[in-house]
């Protein structure tokens, strides 16, 4: 087996990491955000495993990549809705999602679900790595001494940038260039989600046992 083939079935198993890091913590309640990673990493796990499964075409595999195109975006908008406290703010990132869907019926009216561009995979990076500055900002006018790196938000927006980043040309090649690029892809996802166990392990830290002397 080569590297890229490994490469990909590691990356796709790391999806399973978020879900078993939920099992080791045992939460009573899970938070909004834990629940969309949780939904997140089953759903692309699943995506991640049906073209194998059923034998796909290029044209499912297209549509499947269409529509988790769709579904990446929508997670990820979601964690930054909840995460901006100031209403302004909001209003740019419901802003962006009406360009980015904007964009995607055209997309869909010009080439169609099989033959769409990948200009909206790249949108979805710039507007993502948008709302992740926004955020940041808000965190250092707000409160400049806080320590962001223990929150939960700051794994999970860190986590979002180096997966996007990172896949910027990748989202957008076609040809060879998507091949070549599969172990960046593979890298960026798994680090991703190992900055989403993180923030998991962040939002429920363990308990430490009482000094008794």
């Amino acid at each position: 087996m080569t590297v890229a083939p490994l490469a990909a079935i590691i990356s796709t198993y790391s999806f399973m990491a978020i879900p078993a890091a939920l099992l080791i913590q045992r939460p009573h309640r899970m938070e909004f955000p834990v629940k969309l990673l949780l939904v997140y990493s089953l759903i692309a796990f699943l995506c991640d495993c049906l073209p194998g499964l059923v034998l796909a075409t290029p044209t499912f595999s297209r549509i499947l990549s269409f529509a988790f195109t769709i579904f990446e975006y929508t997670v990820f908008t979601l964690f930054y809705l909840h995460f901006l406290q100031r209403k302004s703010l909001r209003r740019v990132v419901l802003g962006g999602s009406l360009l980015f869907a904007g964009i995607a019926v055209l997309e869909l009216q010009k080439f169609g679900v099989v033959y769409y561009s990948r200009f909206n995979a790249g949108m979805t990076v710039i507007l993502i790595i948008g709302y992740s500055l926004l955020l940041y900002h808000e965190w250092l006018t707000d409160n400049p001494m806080e320590l962001i790196h223990k929150k939960p938000a700051f794994w999970i927006t860190l986590g979002c940038l180096l997966y996007l980043s990172g896949h910027f040309f990748f989202f957008i090649a076609v040809g060879k260039q998507w091949e070549q690029n599969w172990i960046l892809h593979a890298v960026c996802n798994i680090g991703k989600n190992v900055l989403f166990v993180i923030a998991i392990w962040q939002t429920y830290p363990a308990i430490r046992p009482r000094k008794i002397f």
